[in-house]
């Protein structure tokens, strides 16, 4: 949706704003158009208000918009919302107003795009976190590092641990981030033996192409 907002009133006595949400959904063509063009000046407004309902075109009209300038946030080919600036007839926009606003409306784009990607990072972490406690199996996640990639696991780090892990080897998440996996089985009480079989293990498998491991052990464990 887009909010349009900030617009002062001399029928509701001077001070008083007025905003106005308009669901995108219902402007189609207008958007598609806008996804086209990805700037839209629009001298007069009269030559669209056909595209809007009554309210809306009522709200323009109170409000003394004769110019209108649509701008389409977007970054990283994902249309985020947008811009929209308006004037009143005693002024039109320039080649120089368009320039900066279409200037200011890449900057928002790229703070848009900034919050959509935090949001979806809290959203994954939130849920990667709520199925790692639910597993009563112990469970270790790995972040492969560049180095990694190409061959070099002793690099790789520790992403995350559940609180089965932390209950059957006695070590905190907070302690085990960061470490590489052979950093952390020198932490773990496991027969000596075992450690450096696990250790070897790690070593040889490549992050491009991993295989299924499959193996007991005896944990050395209060």
């Amino acid at each position: 949706y887009l909010d349009m907002q900030g617009v002062w009133s001399n029928r509701l006595g001077p001070g008083v704003g007025l905003g106005m949400r308009l669901y995108l959904d219902q402007y189609a063509d207008l958007v598609q158009k806008l996804e086209e063009r990805k700037m839209w000046h629009i001298p007069d407004v009269r030559a669209i208000e056909g595209m809007f309902d009554p309210l809306v075109r009522g709200f323009i009209r109170n409000a003394g918009v004769h110019s209108m300038a649509l701008f389409l946030l977007e970054s990283g080919g994902r249309n985020l919302g947008i811009m929209t600036i308006g004037t009143e007839p005693d002024y039109e926009f320039t080649q120089q107003d368009l320039r900066t606003y279409q200037t200011i409306s890449e900057f928002l784009g790229l703070k848009a795009m900034s919050h959509v990607l935090k949001q979806e990072e809290d959203y994954v972490l939130r849920g990667r976190a709520a199925l790692l406690e639910a597993m009563t199996d112990g469970v270790l996640m790995v972040l492969p590092s560049a180095g990694a990639m190409s061959g070099d696991t002793t690099k790789t780090s520790v992403l995350t641990i559940n609180q089965a892990f932390t209950d059957l080897f006695g070590i905190t998440q907070i302690r085990a981030q960061g470490l590489t996996l052979p950093q952390l089985l020198e932490k773990l009480q496991l027969p000596e033996e075992v450690r450096q079989n696990l250790t070897t293990h790690w070593l040889v498998t490549s992050m491009r192409d991993p295989l299924t491991q499959r193996g007991d052990f005896a944990m050395i464990h209060p």
